[in-house]
């Protein structure tokens, strides 16, 4: 008869951290409030709310800004 060894207990790997996202208008890590525009892109919320007040693209993909009235 043969005798099979347990085998050892595997070990989880650890999650690795993840990165606080960096938003493209000000290189900093959101964190707080952010704002999604129609297109998907992320930005901090004062960023992309300073940003709009001058331009009316997209800072990533330079779509049409659709301002809500």
């Amino acid at each position: 008869a043969r005798v099979q060894e347990p085998e050892p207990p595997q070990e989880e790997p650890e999650p690795e951290e993840e990165e606080a996202e960096e938003c493209p208008v000000c290189f900093d890590p959101m964190t707080g409030a952010t704002a999604t525009l129609v297109c998907g892109h992320l930005f901090c919320k004062n960023c992309i709310t300073d940003w709009a007040s001058s331009q009316t693209t997209c800072p990533t993909c330079r779509e049409t800004l659709e301002i809500a009235p």
